[in-house]
């Protein structure tokens, strides 16, 4: 049950899942003696509360069928399957798989916050200069050695059968295919370092993709995003805390005002359990916007478990954000 308001009056709702989201999947995996294996999962996010599949953004960000897709066999652009799909082959050299799945910069965003991007998390805010997930991808993970593991992503973006990158607008001559959107629309890479040992986790990321939208002269590409984090968590036993730190910067070549975003994200949590059942959490967070716009937001939040055994649990949970200057920043499972 979830009381809140977005800056439109007071609403009581049903929601689902706000502690983590719920989903359903299928895994499957084949051995080929003890050094590789084949496997694959379809995991698809549920509300409880309507029965509905939930969305899930990526560089793509679900996109509607298009007229003339690159996609074999052609598809709906409706996804079943919204979370991590992907098959994939590891062994000794490490894991490689293919599909739609986490982007490095964001698997470092989990294990440093508080409430592992559930619950009063702060990370809608993380996720205005970030990206979660990535489309017609191949990840590569390597072997954890001494504590250290790299991953690396690379995005095919939206695979369109254009020709020029230029838009719906502004296609012309140059594109015959103009309202299929630019052909690197969605294109991207990304890449993360992590180092864990005992209580400590520590680890930094970087991205780079062209995000979806319009590109009009004189503008010659997409939105560029770059984005780079460091985030980090310590296990003192009587309590475990969490930082985290994000830059991300939206560029566009050629366009009259070259830069549409500039802003940092960071926020401080602790997490305290207590008499083998009992966690408190906390956090604070800041989005500093560093445009003329200035709309900055700071974000509590704070919550409560108590936990029935090892898989059930029972929370309560508080989060504010404040937007300045006609921001839009919001709660993590609330709407601007």
């Amino acid at each position: 049950i979830e009381i809140g308001d977005y800056g439109q009056g007071s609403k009581t709702r049903v929601q689902s899942g706000l502690g983590s989201a719920s989903r359903i999947g299928f895994k499957g995996e084949r051995k080929f003696g003890d050094d590789l294996a084949a496997y694959f999962q379809l995991e698809a996010g549920v509300s409880f509360d309507n029965g509905q599949n939930t969305g899930h953004s990526s560089n793509i960000s679900n996109p509607g069928p298009a007229t003339d897709s690159a996609a074999a066999p052609n598809t709906t652009g409706v996804a079943i399957f919204s979370r991590n799909t992907f098959v994939g082959l590891k062994g000794k050299l490490g894991d490689v798989r293919f599909g739609r799945d986490y982007a490095p910069i964001y698997s470092i965003t989990s294990p440093t916050d508080p409430f592992t991007i559930g619950g009063a998390t702060a990370f809608r805010l993380w996720s205005s200069a970030g990206v979660s997930r990535f489309d017609n991808g191949v990840f590569y993970s390597s072997p954890v050695l001494n504590g250290l593991q790299a991953k690396l992503a690379y995005s095919a973006g939206m695979e369109n059968n254009s020709t020029a990158n230029v838009g719906v607008t502004g296609g012309g001559a140059t594109n015959a295919n103009a309202s299929l959107g630019p052909k690197d629309e969605g294109k991207g890479w990304s890449g993360s370092l992590s180092y864990k040992q005992g209580g400590l986790f520590v680890a930094g990321g970087y991205l780079a993709f062209q995000r979806q939208g319009t590109v009009a002269a004189p503008a010659t590409e997409n939105i560029r995003r770059t984005s780079r984090n460091l985030g980090a968590s310590y296990d003192f036993k009587v309590a475990k805390v969490y930082g985290h730190y994000l830059h991300g910067e939206d560029t566009q070549a050629g366009a009259a005002t070259t830069k549409s975003l500039d802003r940092n994200v960071w926020w401080l949590g602790v997490a305290v359990p207590f008499q083998n059942k009992h966690t408190v959490r906390a956090v604070y967070a800041h989005l500093d916007d560093r445009m003329a716009t200035n709309r900055d937001s700071p974000h509590v939040g704070a919550g409560y478990e108590y936990a029935l055994d090892k898989e059930t649990d029972l929370y309560a949970n508080y989060a504010r954000v404040s937007t300045q200057t006609n921001g839009t920043n919001s709660l993590c499972a609330g709407g601007t």
